[in-house]
């Protein structure tokens, strides 16, 4: 409260102003009571020649965490709004009210601002702590209003009493905000590269990045194919994207569409260094490629982790870093690779023989280590065909006559039958290649073979038990011939495997049977 001589002195000022007298200062905090005497002494806020009103501000709002970029409709988030001087420092002691109005990101009103929920009620108020905490959320997304972002703006209420307090106080606008439905979430796995060196490997050498399409509660969305746009961007700034988007390619089996059970498995290389890119470091990002589906609009990109490009490491330090890695991780068990032996490499080509695995090659004993040679160069022969199956072979041109380098086109050279971005990837029917593999895969000849070796070993093992048989001719009409180099030995027939029960060997694998005869053969056990 003031005293007898302050009230006196200002209601003389109110008098010489033209001011009422029967202002009541009484229950005034500090913010209010300095805005009535900057109101009625015109010290500290110069007046306008038009209204005569003050046009110096003393306070201002400050938003701080701003609302995120992609908010989900109807879920709350969370900031605070700050009462500061112009040097930034919080002004505590003051309850200020505070109304929040939903704007479009170019400053126009929304029509219906009932879209805007505030948790706890309408009323907004700077405690005397110079802080509150408030939640929003937004009831539609964006989409339905023609793509527009929305802001939020903070502004002092209007007081009865004061009618020019509220201009004492700047107002704050909020950052731009797309209300999202579903968001798609990039995960990268323990393999993914912070320096990615694009010359260690060979142009067949990518990045695999995998998403997935989420909702707000994490879950992924399962039944909604999207067509994607893969971008180049830089670090730090997902809207900063590489000029060059030439630089980015994707390998001839990828195809950037999330599908039905809500992953997209992606693998990216990029042709240049950072040092060409004054030293930054490289991002990925995944948006909706909403010329295809408009009505994708409603879900949110994003960004990669950063990659830093380089050539490859000079030879020094590669080894170290080799040596110091195989020191870090045990060597994985060797698998079967019988196409090592052939020189060849992938994916059952891990490891090369054992010593006694070559001798038993050579000596042709071994049929379970021959019939694993056949499996792994079918499954060498076979990946190769899958590299082969779709070429790179151009672009898609859009309208305009421009090329889209995010939307690349390839073909099989088998039937000549195309494949996009977008759609699934149909050959003709009467496409060799196409044919080919389907067929290894349907009939799954690498399980099969699989099953084979294990049944002809396990048939080893059983036959190593059985006793040993003699054969004698001395009541058949077996040429002596035969029976003479017979003796001593038992004769050899193919082994006859027993796969898991309703698995069948096609007729073409079986092993040929011996012709039964009219004549008998005698066997007498040795003991």
């Amino acid at each position: 409260n003031l005293g007898e001589k302050g009230m006196a002195s200002q209601k003389l000022r109110q008098r010489s102003a033209g001011r009422p007298e029967n202002v009541d200062t009484n229950g005034l905090d500090m913010l209010q009571f300095t805005a009535l005497q900057s109101e009625l002494n015109g010290g500290g806020a110069e007046a306008s020649s038009t209204t005569g009103e003050p046009s110096a501000t003393r306070y201002l709002l400050k938003i701080q965490p701003q609302p995120p970029r992609y908010p989900f409709v109807a879920k709350f988030f969370e900031t605070k709004i700050f009462l500061v001087d112009q040097n930034d420092t919080m002004k505590v002691g003051t309850r200020l009210p505070v109304e929040v109005t939903l704007l479009y990101s170019n400053g126009d009103k929304v029509p219906d601002q009932s879209i805007l929920e505030t948790m706890g009620g309408p009323d907004i108020i700077i405690s005397t702590q110079g802080m509150a905490q408030v939640k929003f959320r937004i009831r539609e997304v964006s989409m339905k209003h023609e793509n527009r972002k929305f802001c939020l703006r903070f502004a002092c209420s209007k007081m009865d009493h004061n009618p020019f307090f509220h201009q004492l106080v700047t107002p704050v606008i909020s950052d731009e905000m797309t209300v999202i439905r579903h968001k798609l979430t990039i995960r990268p796995g323990p393999q993914f590269p912070k320096v990615w060196y694009k010359d260690e490997g060979g142009r067949d050498k990518f990045i695999s990045v995998d998403a997935v399409l989420t909702d707000q509660h994490n879950n992924i969305v399962t039944d909604r194919e999207v067509p994607l746009r893969v971008v180049l961007t830089y670090e730090g700034d997902p809207d900063a994207e590489v000029k060059n988007q030439s630089i980015l390619k994707l390998s001839n089996d990828t195809i950037p569409k999330v599908s039905r059970d809500g992953r997209v498995f992606l693998k990216v290389r990029i042709e240049e260094v950072s040092k060409n890119h004054q030293k930054q470091a490289f991002c990925v990002k995944i948006q909706p490629d909403t010329s295809y589906s408009p009505a994708n609009n409603d879900i949110a990109m994003h960004v990669s982790p950063p990659i830093t490009v380089k050539s490859k490491r000079n030879k020094r330090n590669r080894t170290r870093e080799l040596k110091s890695a195989g020191e870090k991780k045990a060597r994985p068990e060797p698998t079967l690779a019988a196409s090592s032996v052939l020189g060849m490499s992938g994916p059952a080509a891990a490891a090369p023989f054992a010593a006694d695995q070559i001798d038993s090659l050579r000596n042709n004993g071994d049929s379970a280590l021959v019939l694993g040679m056949v499996r792994s160069w079918c499954s060498f022969v076979v990946d190769g065909m899958r590299t082969m199956e779709w070429q790179h072979v151009g672009f898609e041109v859009v309208e305009g006559g421009q090329i889209n380098l995010h939307r690349p086109l390839y073909r099989c050279p088998g039937c000549w039958a195309y494949k996009d971005t977008l759609r699934e990837p149909v050959h003709r029917p009467d496409c060799t290649l196409a044919r080919a593999l389907q067929g290894y895969r349907k009939c799954n000849i690498d399980e099969q073979l699989s099953r084979m070796v294990s049944a002809i070993k396990q048939d080893g093992k059983s036959n190593q038990s059985k006793p040993h048989v003699n054969i004698s001719s001395t009541s058949t009409g077996v040429p002596s011939t035969i029976t003479n180099s017979m003796k001593g030995t038992a004769p050899f027939l193919p082994p006859s495997p027993v796969l898991q029960s309703g698995v069948s060997i096609p007729s073409g694998l079986q092993p040929p049977q011996p012709t039964p005869s009219k004549q008998f053969v005698s066997c007498t056990t040795v003991p």
